[in-house]
């Protein structure tokens, strides 16, 4: 009997070395399978998203010398997101010109930094440097599920890269500074797109949790102190309008009822169900462990998972709004299937 149960764990070993060298040749595949593709449509002249033109006519608008924000007229109504994407891509649009191009170019380097920092969240915590590459391959690997949107010229990318780059500040540092740059990342991902503070959320209640209050309080004060001035100034350069389109209008979107189980079932259960697994075993296997800090990982999920499900709810909510959610989802699915091999290999 001993005999057999020490044959089964060896051999349940050789399978997820196995099955963790085959999904890893499948992360580089998705690499190409996104890279070239986004490589090929950025100078395609045309719209590859119906809001993508508009985005275009802001860059025309603010170049022409206007405000973004003011009272809507036939003339000219901006879209109802935060500035931050609007004016990096008027910077982008002195130097390459109007169009598409540089939209886009602000996505597809925004997504290869979230590739980036995928990776390097992955290796911190499994020190595995091929295993990790698992992490941006599975998210890369999301790009039809999210809408084709990796690469459009829309602000999502741009928001998700602040976010994954202050997820790993956070995850390795424990000064002040480091929560001072937590904080202002955290504020250029919000002004870059609202919905953003339904993932801090979560972490803020981890910090204060897991006794880094101090660190939560820093958190806090930064977003806050800059976030408000920030909004001040917005306020006061646009005569009171900004307030009117970043929250007012957003705020009066109503409820798509069905998306209430439609996320859970539609988005998440049947496209995504082995990520789920392996955040699960996760989860269940890291319960205890100190080291690779079960609190932050759980708390990140659930902030992924409540801001795609809250974009969802929202009537117009698109599948865009998904990224940020299969993005923790790829990041600790790697940190699931690390645990389950290192559980293989003690109980061999």
């Amino acid at each position: 009997m001993l005999s057999l149960t020490l044959a089964w764990r060896r051999a349940f070993r050789r399978i997820t070395t196995v099955l963790s060298a085959v999904s890893i040749g499948v992360a580089v595949l998705f690499f190409f399978l996104y890279f070239v593709p986004a490589l090929i449509r950025l100078r395609y002249p045309f719209e590859l998203e119906w809001m993508e033109g508009a985005m275009v006519d802001h860059m025309r608008w603010i170049l022409s010398g206007q405000e973004l924000y003011q009272r809507p007229s036939l003339t000219f109504t901006p879209f109802i997101y935060p500035p931050l994407y609007f004016y990096v891509a008027t910077a982008l649009t002195k130097l390459f010109g109007i169009g598409f191009f540089p939209l886009r170019l602000i996505s597809l380097f925004a997504t290869g930094g979230t590739c980036a920092f995928l990776f390097a969240l992955a290796y911190r915590e499994t020190r595995k440097a091929w295993f990790s590459l698992l992490a941006p391959g599975l998210f890369l690997a999301t790009y039809p599920l999210s809408g084709y949107w990796m690469d459009l010229g829309r602000v999502d990318s741009l928001m998700l890269f602040f976010v994954v780059a202050s997820v790993f500040v956070l995850r390795t540092t424990k000064t002040t500074k480091g929560m001072i740059l937590v904080g202002i990342l955290a504020v250029l991902a919000i002004f870059t797109k609202q919905l953003v503070w339904s993932f801090y959320l979560p972490l803020v209640i981890s910090l204060a949790l897991s006794r880094r209050m101090k660190d939560a309080l820093t958190f806090c004060l930064t977003t806050g102190l800059v976030g408000g001035v920030a909004l001040l100034l917005l306020q006061y350069q646009s005569g009171g309008w900004f307030w009117y389109y970043a929250v007012t209008i957003p705020a009066q979107h109503l409820w798509e009822v069905a998306m209430i189980t439609y996320f859970w079932t539609t988005d998440i259960l049947f496209p995504v169900s082995i990520l789920c697994f392996f955040v699960l075993i996760f989860c269940y296997l890291r319960r205890y462990s100190q080291t690779h800090a079960w609190g932050f990982y759980i708390a990140i999920v659930i902030g992924g998972i409540a801001m795609g499900w809250l974009g969802r709810l929202h009537t117009g909510g698109y599948e865009n709004v998904l990224l940020p959610t299969y993005a923790v989802l790829s990041l600790v699915t790697v940190l699931g299937v690390s645990a389950l091999q290192e559980y293989a290999q003690k109980r061999d």
